[in-house]
């Protein structure tokens, strides 16, 4: 008797293996429950005065997961020239729109730019496509150099989490350009990449536009380079260079005006004080200068005290009559001579007169000896 068991059994397998596939082929589907940028256009048009009015359309697949209520768009505004100088750029938002709609925003300060979060806190969007346009004005873009000027445009930014299927950029210029006088160039990826995964196409006399050939990956993007003959758009004179270079460094002007302040100061002060007199003849001077005493002298010259400091005080108070020095066999001997009558006496100085009346204190004579050592310390 035959048994269809064992062949039944292999056709179950068959057709939960065939499920299983089939299972596994929608899951990897990129197309379902995925959140990503369907769909990424920039419109910038350039005015003569090389400010930008720029107009972003940004079609999202949202699911709930990081587009709960809404988006944000971080945009640079603080770069560094080639010399290293910083500058700022203007941002100033215009609109913002979903599905056609006004949408709320608000914005937040960056290190270097500003992020405008679209949405509302209290609102939770529905699964499926929104549509945002974020309208804006932006200046100081155009690279001015020697033979052409340009725009150097990053046309998605580089901070998206998601993929981006499709990205373009249509550039207007203010006036009619021969299409051989165009100089163009774009790049695709991350940040430095050199890849170019687009193409560029010239309308009219005008317009440039430029789209993505391949699906950018998470915080991949698309940059645009469009220059032009010289004289098209207006450059900034060396007086509003003048005015942005000190609004964008103004921590350089306060140093600047620091070290300015401090030089005058020093140079105020050598002249006043630390100019060296004329040259001329040298006429020496017998005397202490007035006010001075000869051991004041001393310790001007030395700038301090030293050894010979106390006996130039002596000498003094020899010479202005107050004492006299006697030498017997080698011995010193000092003998106040204030009490003699009839003895005229120029005028002491204060620390003179203090010697004099801490040797004198006790004594009318005293020697130059190693018992009188507490009085001439004193002293």
């Amino acid at each position: 008797m035959w048994s269809f068991k064992p062949l039944i059994s292999e056709l179950m397998i068959r057709q939960l293996v065939a499920l299983l596939a089939l299972l596994l082929m929608l899951a990897s589907n990129p197309c379902l429950a995925v959140e990503k940028i369907l769909d990424y256009h920039s419109d910038v048009k350039i005015h003569q005065n090389g400010s930008l009015q720029v107009s972003e359309t940004i079609k999202v697949n949202a699911e709930g997961n990081h587009i709960r209520r809404g988006i944000y768009r971080d945009f640079p505004t603080s770069y560094k020239d080639k010399r290293g100088n910083y500058y700022k750029v203007n941002f100033d938002i215009v609109s913002v729109q979903r599905n056609n709609q006004p949408e709320d925003f608000h914005t937040e300060g960056l290190s270097n730019g500003v992020r405008v979060y679209i949405g509302s806190s209290s609102t939770y969007l529905d699964s499926g496509i929104h549509t945002y346009t974020l309208q804006y004005q932006t200046n100081r873009q155009i690279g001015f150099f020697e033979d052409y000027d340009e725009l150097y445009w990053n046309v998605t930014g580089l901070g998206w989490m998601f993929p981006i299927d499709h990205a373009s950029a249509r550039i207007e210029l203010p006036a009619a350009v021969n299409s051989s006088d165009f100089k163009l160039a774009f790049y695709t990826g991350s940040s430095g990449s050199t890849a170019q995964a687009a193409r560029s196409v010239i309308i009219g006399d005008k317009v440039v536009e430029f789209e993505t050939t391949r699906a950018l990956g998470p915080y991949e993007g698309l940059t645009v380079a469009v220059g032009w003959p010289k004289g098209l758009i207006k450059e900034p004179g060396r007086q509003q260079k003048s005015i942005w270079f000190l609004q964008d460094n103004g921590s350089a002007l306060v140093l600047l005006l620091g070290f300015l302040a401090a030089l005058a100061w020093y140079m105020w002060a050598w002249r006043r004080y630390g100019r060296d007199p004329e040259k001329g003849t040298i006429i020496p001077l017998f005397e202490p200068p007035k006010g001075i005493s000869a051991a004041g002298c001393s310790y001007i010259q030395k700038m301090g005290f030293r050894k010979q400091t106390f006996p130039a005080a002596i000498i003094s108070l020899g010479v202005k009559g107050y004492l006299e020095i006697h030498e017997e066999k080698k011995d010193f001997e000092l003998t106040n001579t204030r009490i003699a009558k009839g003895n005229q006496r120029l005028p002491l100085s204060k620390g003179e007169q203090k010697v004099y009346d801490q040797i004198f204190k006790h004594h009318t004579k005293i020697k130059l000896e190693q018992k009188n050592h507490p009085t001439f310390t004193k002293a």
